[in-house]
C-alpha cells in the first residue's frame, strides 16, 4: 500500500514538472511602417501574456535574410517590451534593405511585418527641361521627400558637366610673393579695335548649391556669357546630413539647352594698302558667344571719306566677296562696314596714288588717256618697226591725247 502511494506521488510530481515546463506565453508584436529612412526612429512594442519569471524576450532584427541586431529584454510588470532603434549613420549600412523583427518568449515565436529601411530620397523636379541664352538665369526647383512621404530638410547640389564657368584666376609672383592676375587678351570688334583684358580660368563642371527647406528647393543658375551652344545634362543630388555626414540622398536629372546667339561681327580684308585698279577681298564674319561663326546674312558697305557708298552688298557670313577698285579712285582712306542688326564692325583700307594711262591704237593713231588718280607727267616708250621712240605725255586726271605713228 505504501509503495502504491509513493508511486502515485512520484507520478504526480513528474506530471506537474512537465506541465510547468510546457507552459508558454502568448507573444504579440505591434505593426510598423512600410518604409523607414535614415534619421527615423523605429519603435516596436512587444506584449507577452502571461509573464513568466526569469524569461527574456529575445528579439532579432533581420535584414536581407541576415540577423544584424539582437535585443534581450525582460518584460515589465505589464508584460511589455519597447524596442527603440534610431537609424543613424553608424548602423544604416548594416540594416539597409528589406527587414523584419523576429521574437521568442517562453516557447512562442512571432515574425513581425516586413518593412524597408532606405537611405534613398525621392526628388521630383518642377521642370526637367530648360532653355536659355548665354547670360540668362534659369531656376532649378523641386521637392524632396523620404520614401515614407515625409518632407526633407537638407542640402541640394547641382552639377552641370561640361558647362564651362569663368572665375578669377591668380598667380603668385615668386619675386614679390604677391598675387597677380593672369590676363587673357580679347579683341572687341568696334569702330576702333581696342584690346580689352580679362582675367579668368575655365572650370569644366559647374557646381551650384542650395538648401532644401520643408521638402522644397529653388536654386538660381546664371548661364555665363561665354557658354557654348549645345545640350547639357543637369545632375541634381539632394541629401540629408547627420553629424556632418551624408545620411540619405536622392538624385534627379534635367536637360539644359543653351542657344547660339550672335554677339559680335568681324571683318577680314586681304591687305591694308591698295593701288587703284586692284581687287579688294572681304570676308565678313558673324560670331557667337564663344567665337564660332554663325551662318546668317550680313551687309557689307564701302564708303569714301565723304561717306559716299562706292560698294554695298548683302552676303552670307564667312563668304569671301571681291570688289575691283576703279583705276581713278581718289587716293585716301576708305571705310568698310559689316553689319547685322545692331551689331557692326568698321575697318579701313588705304588707296595709294598711282599714275596710270591706257593706250588705244586705231589706224596708226594712238590715243593715250590718263585713267589713274593723279596727273600723268611722264615719258612713254614706243617700239615701232624695231625702232624705239620716246614721247612726253602730260595729262591731267581723265585727259586724253592723240598722236600718229
Amino acid at each position: 500500500m505504501k509503495k502504491r502511494c509513493l508511486a502515485f506521488v512520484l507520478s504526480f510530481v513528474v506530471i506537474m514538472f512537465a506541465f510547468v515546463n510546457s507552459i508558454s506565453a502568448a507573444l504579440y508584436l505591434s505593426g510598423l511602417e512600410d518604409i523607414y529612412n535614415l534619421g527615423d526612429m523605429i519603435t516596436l512594442d512587444i506584449t507577452v501574456d502571461p509573464i513568466i519569471e526569469g524569461r527574456l524576450v529575445k528579439t532579432a532584427l533581420s535584414c536581407s535574410n541576415t540577423n544584424v541586431l539582437e535585443f534581450n529584454n525582460y518584460p515589465d510588470e505589464t508584460g511589455k517590451v519597447i524596442i527603440k532603434l534610431p537609424l543613424n549613420i553608424h548602423n544604416i549600412n548594416q540594416i539597409e534593405g528589406k527587414c523584419y523583427f523576429f521574437s521568442q518568449y517562453a516557447g512562442d515565436t512571432r515574425k513581425g511585418n516586413e518593412f524597408d529601411i532606405s537611405r534613398r530620397l525621392t526628388v521630383v523636379l518642377h521642370s526637367e527641361s530648360f532653355f536659355a541664352n548665354p547670360g540668362d538665369e534659369v531656376v532649378v526647383s523641386g521637392s524632396v521627400k523620404r520614401m515614407n512621404g515625409e518632407s526633407v530638410n537638407g542640402e541640394v547640389e547641382i552639377k552641370i558637366p561640361l558647362l564651362k564657368q569663368s572665375v578669377p584666376k591668380t598667380e603668385t609672383n615668386n619675386e614679390t610673393g604677391t598675387n597677380t592676375t593672369k590676363e587673357t587678351t580679347v579683341t572687341e570688334t568696334t569702330s576702333e579695335t581696342t584690346p580689352e583684358t580679362i582675367s579668368e580660368t575655365v572650370i569644366e563642371t559647374s557646381v551650384f548649391n542650395g538648401r532644401v527647406d520643408n521638402g522644397e528647393f529653388s536654386v538660381p543658375i546664371i548661364i555665363a556669357d561665354k557658354t557654348s551652344t549645345g545640350n547639357y545634362r543637369i545632375d541634381i543630388v539632394a541629401y540629408e546630413t547627420i553629424a556632418g555626414e551624408k545620411s540619405s540622398e536622392g538624385v534627379a536629372i534635367a536637360n539644359l539647352e543653351v542657344y547660339q546667339v550672335i554677339t559680335s561681327v568681324d571683318l577680314a580684308i586681304n591687305k591694308q594698302n591698295f593701288n587703284p585698279g586692284e581687287t579688294v577681298e572681304l570676308k565678313p564674319l558673324l560670331l557667337d558667344q564663344v567665337g564660332n561663326t554663325i551662318e546668317n546674312e550680313i551687309s557689307v558697305i564701302i564708303r569714301d571719306k565723304e561717306a559716299n557708298r562706292i560698294f554695298e552688298k548683302i552676303v552670307k557670313s564667312s563668304e569671301t566677296i571681291s570688289h575691283q577698285l576703279k583705276t581713278n579712285l581718289v587716293s585716301g582712306y576708305y571705310e568698310v562696314e559689316a553689319r547685322n542688326g545692331d551689331l557692326a564692325t568698321l575697318k579701313k583700307f588705304y588707296v595709294m596714288e598711282k599714275a596710270i594711262v591706257s593706250f588705244v591704237l586705231v589706224n596708226q593713231t594712238v590715243t593715250v588717256t590718263n585713267i589713274g588718280n593723279i596727273p600723268y607727267h611722264k615719258d612713254i616708250e614706243i617700239l615701232l618697226n624695231d625702232k624705239t621712240f620716246v614721247k612726253r605725255i602730260d595729262l591731267e586726271l581723265g585727259e586724253s591725247t592723240q598722236f600718229k605713228l
